[in-house]
């Protein structure tokens, strides 16, 4: 019995820390208004900026974008995608001894522009399948950029 109420006592206070803490979280998401939030976790490559409560992706106001296209709306910057591509070069060419040829996993996005634009910025393509070959040479990838993964079943 004396242990029960040891453990029953330590679970009220951390219930009560719990508590706390959620009002502070409450509390700071309450005083933080959109921008800040948007500050605290951008890129240096990212396009998104606030002016007011509206959010603008590279320049265009994100209702506007919903108005014309509908939703749900997946929309991508141009200038966010180069900037990343050049990152990730820049960052494994400059640490690694010999020359890196950084691939884009076509599965995690086969938007035939997508793929254009990673190719005009030398980023070649990781396919797996058909579909995913075919994505990328539509995408006006060069073949020697491509690379097939080969699964084999060995039963």
């Amino acid at each position: 019995m004396k242990y029960q109420a040891r453990l029953e006592d330590s679970v009220k206070q951390l219930s009560s820390v719990l508590e706390e803490q959620k009002q502070l979280l409450a509390e700071h998401k309450a005083n933080q208004n959109y921008a800040e939030r948007l500050q605290n976790i951008l890129t240096p490559t990212d396009e998104l900026t606030t002016k007011g409560d509206d959010l603008y992706i590279g320049g265009c106001k994100a209702s506007d974008l919903v108005e014309q296209y509908g939703s749900p709306l997946f929309v991508l910057s141009e200038d966010t995608l180069r900037g990343n591509l050049r990152r990730v070069k820049a960052a494994f060419g400059s640490n690694w001894p010999k020359p890196v040829n950084v691939m884009f996993a076509i599965k995690s996005n086969t938007n035939f522009a997508v793929r254009a634009i990673c190719n005009e910025e030398g980023v070649g393509g990781d396919c797996f399948g058909p579909g995913e070959v075919e994505a990328t040479h539509i995408g006006a990838q060069i073949r020697k950029r491509s690379h097939l993964t080969v699964q084999l079943s060995l039963s």
